[in-house]
């Protein structure tokens, strides 16, 4: 292990960028060209064909992101679209891609197997999407139909922000199979594994194996037998501040489903709305030797025993069409485990990938402005204030709101204000409406927001801003706060 470190210290200088097609017209052919260690092909749009990293430790990166830039597997011809087969370690990245059109037996749309050294790669910011896992029946037996999306066996990939959508196996793991762990394991963070499908395991199937899933939504999956969600044998997987909703399982176990000497933990999550004809959200197989759910500050539909649990309608927006935030006043809010953390906005975590945050601020301020509010921005109510820190005693303040956080009037956001005399500061939202008030005499405003009961306004995103008129803070006579974004709720 030293000495591999060594070896990418030594040669990270000598990294060299690849151009795609500019230097070379395929992905393949850049790969083949690069050296072992560290060097980096970007890509342009397009769509690719298939690829191996074969053992090299390069980036592979696009230069525009998923929507645009695919890497095409063929099934036709039993070819997943992207092969870590050969010891490749975390100098190996996939970044941005689409992969779709695979098919193989171990793997449609990524192949992560031991065949020359377990392997320890990186996927992230990816759309995993219409690949198929396909069982061989020629022989005496019949082999493959594992992982369509992704399939992993003895290694370890990191895998973040990636939605692993629509992906079909003939036997085990629609979205994921991860068999024979590795040290360290497999890792999903911020993952979205939604309406996959196969026999068993329609978003993921484990075996001999202890993946780790953090902040990932599973919903939508099918599994033709057991384990609508994940199917588990001979391991534990661990799931952290997940959601599990509206996963389906023909047999038993819309949920999860416990096969054999299976061991699952799950912790600060929600397993809810899940369907099955038998045990629709957890499923343990009759006589099934050395098998325990482990749940703990978790909500589950039915309970569970379990320090923290529930037993409570977690109260999403609607999660029938997916969109599985949080509602005000849900139980969820504030239950995570108090020792795993808090939110994003400093407070108690909440159960599930999707937290509570109906403010959240953003960006920097100067002259020591803050932006801070209290109440909920709650549609048809009142009770919502934004306020400001930090201004000169009776200072003239402007209240800034806008509805992008990225563009206003064509002009990119932030806008750095250091060319108009104001060093450090910049415009960070849009500007559709202002209001102007007085800072008292601690340097402090405090604007209350009424809300006005307009349907169409729940979901909406506003972004807003301070501006305190303080001639003697620069040439521009002003500085501005960070931002907040406010998300209106029902």
């Amino acid at each position: 292990m030293a000495c591999a470190f060594l070896v990418v210290l030594c040669v990270a200088p000598l990294a060299e960028e690849i151009h795609v097609p500019g230097d070379y017209p395929t992905i393949q052919e850049a790969i083949d060209a690069a050296a072992w260690v560290g060097d980096v092909v970007l890509v342009e749009p397009g769509t690719y064909g298939p690829i191996s990293f074969k053992g090299k430790w390069v980036g592979v990166h696009s230069t525009q992101g998923p929507e645009v830039t695919t890497i095409m597997g063929d099934v036709a011809n039993w070819i997943e679209a992207v092969r870590f087969w050969n010891g490749e370690y975390w100098g190996a990245v996939l970044d941005g891609f689409t992969v779709t059109g695979g098919g193989g037996k171990y793997g449609g749309g990524i192949s992560i197997t031991n065949f020359g050294g377990k392997v320890y790669c990186e996927i992230r910011n990816c759309i995993i999407i219409g690949n198929t896992a396909l069982a061989d029946t020629s022989g005496p037996f019949t082999s493959g139909g594992y992982g369509a999306g992704i399939y992993v066996y003895e290694g370890g990939p990191q895998v973040e922000n990636c939605l692993i959508s629509g992906n079909f196996a003939e036997r085990s793991g629609g979205g994921i199979f991860v068999a024979d762990s590795a040290n360290p394991v497999a890792t999903f963070r911020d993952c979205r594994i939604i309406g996959n499908t196969s026999a068993a395991g329609g978003g993921l199937y484990t075996s001999v194996s202890t993946p780790v899933f953090e902040r990932c939504v599973f919903s939508g999956n099918l599994a033709l037998d057991v384990g609508g969600a994940v199917a588990s044998i001979d391991g534990g997987p661990r799931f952290d501040h997940c959601t599990f909703n509206l996963n389906f399982a023909s047999t038993a176990g819309g949920g999860f489903a416990l096969i054999d000497i299976a061991y699952p933990e799950m912790s600060n999550s929600i397993l809810w709305g899940n369907v099955a004809p038998v045990d629709s959200q957890v499923h343990v197989k009759p006589n099934c030797w050395n098998c325990q759910f482990f749940v703990a500050f978790s909500d589950v539909q039915g309970g569970w025993p379990g320090t923290g649990n529930l037993a409570a309608d977690p109260l999403w927006w609607d999660a029938a069409v997916g969109d599985l935030r949080l509602l005000p006043g849900s139980p969820c809010i504030d239950a995570a485990d108090p020792a795993a953390g808090t939110d994003p906005d400093g407070s108690i975590g909440d159960m599930g990938a999707v937290a509570f945050l109906p403010v959240l601020p953003y960006g920097a301020g100067c002259g020591g402005l803050v932006a801070g509010w209290s109440g909920l921005p709650i549609v048809g109510q009142v009770g919502f204030a934004v306020s400001c820190a930090g201004a000169p005693g009776g200072a003239p303040a402007v209240f800034l709101a806008g509805v992008s956080s990225v563009a206003w009037s064509g002009v990119p956001l932030p806008l750095d204000l250091s060319n108009w005399g104001a060093p450090g500061c910049s415009l960070l939202t849009s500007v559709e409406a202002q209001v102007a008030a007085l800072a008292d005499g601690a340097g402090s405003v405090v604007l209350p927001v009424p809300i006005p009961p307009v349907q169409a306004l729940m979901g909406a995103e506003v972004f807003a801003q301070w501006i305190v008129l303080s001639p003697s803070a620069n040439p521009l006579g002003m500085t501005l706060s960070d931002a907040l974004s406010i998300t209106l709720q029902p």
